[in-house]
C-alpha cells in the first residue's frame, strides 16, 4: 500500500517557512487566477488550501524557472513597444541567455511574430497595440450603489494583440502565452488558463469584442502553434463556466476532489485532508486483479505518487546540504556508468591490434543520438538558430534516419 512519507509536510513546512521571509508580495493577492483555472475548476477547495504554500523546488527546478524568466524578460524587450503599465520600456536580464537559451527565445519571437501576422492578415501593423504582463481582475458585481468592488479573479498573459475595428468599434485580440521547457500543455483549445485570459480580456474592454485568439507558443514542443479563436457567445459561456467555478471555490465548505491532473501541481498536497483520506482508503489489491480493478486502484493512488515524487525530491534537497539531516535516509553513491572519454583513439589502438575492424567499429560500437548530432552541426558551421540544424538532419540525413521503437506508455484516454 502506498503511504506518503512522515517527513513530507515536514519538508514542506520548512521550504515554505524559508520562502515566506524573502517572498514579494502576492501581486494575486491570495485570490484564484488563470494559471490555476484548471485546477479550481476540478477541485475547488484547492484554492483556499494552497493559499501561501509553494511546492518543493529543487535546485534543477529553479534554474528551469530563472531560465524561462530571463528568456520572457528577453521576449518583453523584443516584441515592441508595450501598453503595459507594471515596468518601463527595457527589462534588464540577470545575466545574457545562454546559447540553449536564445535559441529558444528566437523561436518563441519567430513564432509570435507569425501567429500575428496570421490572425491580423491585412490589418496594418501600426493599428495593433502590444500589452505585455498586464494583470486583469474579474469583479464582483456590486450588489447596492454604495458597494465597493471586491476582486475575485485575475489573470495575466504574457502578450495580448489588440486591434479596433473603427467601423464597428469591436476589437479583435491575440493572446499568447510562452512556454519555453519541454513539459507539453494543453492545445489552446482545450487550456483552461488561455480560456480565462480570453474572458478577463472581453471584461476589460467592456465586451467590445469580435473575437479573441489563444495560443500557446512552446517551441520544444511544437513548431507550429494552432490557435483557439473565441467569438462573442463562446465567451459568455466561457464566462458563466468561470463564474460557476468561482463560485464553487468561494463556498462555505469547497469541496475537495483529489486526482492526477489536480493534484500534480497543487502546492498543498502535502496537508490535504482528501489526500490523507485516499491514502487511508486504498487496499491492497489481490492477485489475479481484473484490469478495470488495477485501473481504479491507479486512479486512487496516482496523486499519492505525485506527493511521494516530490517529497523525495525535497529530501534530497535537504541531504545534499545536510548528509545528517534524518537519521533513516542518505544520498549513496552510485558507481555510474562506464564510458570511452576518446572514440577515435579506441578505434586506432583496435585496429592497430587487429582486435576489430572500422566497419565493425562503426555498425556495432557507434549510435549517434540526435541531440548529440545537433550539437555537433550547430557548433561546427555556427548556425543560429539552433533549428537549422533540425532541417539539416531531417533533410539531408533522412535516409538515415529512424525511430527505435519502444513499450507503449500507459495513459488515460
Amino acid at each position: 500500500m502506498l503511504t506518503l512519507p512522515l517527513a513530507a509536510t515536514i519538508i514542506a513546512d520548512a521550504m515554505n517557512d524559508a520562502r515566506n521571509a524573502e517572498r514579494p508580495p502576492d501581486e494575486r493577492e491570495h485570490l484564484p487566477s488563470a494559471s490555476a483555472s484548471a485546477r479550481i475548476h476540478r477541485c475547488p477547495a484547492s484554492h483556499e488550501f494552497s493559499i501561501g504554500l509553494q511546492g518543493i523546488q529543487t535546485a534543477e527546478m529553479r534554474e528551469w524557472r530563472a531560465a524561462g524568466n530571463r528568456i520572457h524578460d528577453w521576449l518583453c524587450n523584443q516584441l515592441g513597444p508595450s501598453l503595459s503599465l507594471n515596468h518601463g520600456p527595457f527589462k534588464s536580464l540577470d545575466r545574457p541567455l545562454t546559447d540553449d537559451e536564445q535559441d529558444v527565445a528566437d523561436r518563441c519571437i519567430n513564432q509570435a511574430r507569425e501567429l500575428k501576422s496570421r490572425i491580423f492578415d491585412g490589418i496594418s501593423s501600426r493599428g495593433i497595440r502590444l500589452i505585455q504582463e498586464q494583470r486583469m481582475w474579474l469583479y464582483a458585481v456590486p450588489t447596492t450603489a454604495q458597494s465597493i468592488l471586491r476582486k475575485r479573479f485575475s489573470g495575466k498573459a504574457d502578450a495580448v494583440f489588440i486591434w479596433r475595428d473603427a467601423a464597428t468599434g469591436l476589437y479583435r485580440c491575440l493572446i499568447i502565452d510562452f512556454k519555453t521547457n519541454r513539459g507539453d500543455q494543453e492545445e489552446s483549445t482545450r487550456n483552461a488558463q488561455l480560456r480565462s485570459l480570453a474572458v478577463l480580456l472581453c471584461i476589460t474592454l467592456n465586451w467590445k469584442v469580435s473575437s479573441i485568439d489563444v495560443a500557446i507558443v512552446q517551441p520544444l514542443v511544437s513548431g507550429d502553434p494552432t490557435p483557439c479563436c473565441y467569438e462573442l457567445p463562446e465567451l459568455h459561456i466561457a464566462h458563466n463556466m468561470l463564474l460557476a467555478d468561482l463560485a464553487r471555490c468561494e463556498a462555505p465548505e469547497p469541496e475537495f476532489h483529489p486526482g492526477h491532473e489536480q493534484c500534480k501541481f497543487c502546492p498543498g498536497k502535502f496537508k490535504c485532508p482528501a489526500l490523507q483520506d485516499l491514502r487511508d482508503s486504498l487496499e491492497v489489491f489481490r492477485v489475479g486483479a481484473t484490469a478495470a480493478e488495477l485501473a481504479a486502484w491507479l486512479d486512487k493512488a496516482e496523486p499519492l505518487v505525485h506527493a511521494y515524487d516530490e517529497a523525495r525530491a525535497g529530501l534530497r534537497e535537504h541531504l545534499n546540504l545536510n548528509p545528517d539531516a534524518v537519521p533513516n535516509w542518505e544520498l549513496k553513491p552510485n558507481a555510474g556508468d562506464r564510458a570511452i572519454t576518446d572514440p577515435r583513439q579506441a578505434h586506432d589502438t583496435l585496429v592497430a591490434a587487429n582486435l576489430m575492424d572500422t566497419a565493425t567499429f562503426l555498425q556495432k560500437c557507434v549510435k549517434v543520438g540526435i541531440g548529440t548530432l545537433t550539437k555537433g552541426l550547430v557548433d561546427y558551421n555556427q548556425l543560429k538558430p539552433k533549428h537549422k540544424a533540425d532541417h539539416i538532419i531531417n533533410t539531408v540525413l533522412a535516409p538515415f534516419l529512424t525511430r527505435e521503437p519502444k513499450n507503449p506508455s500507459l495513459v488515460r484516454k
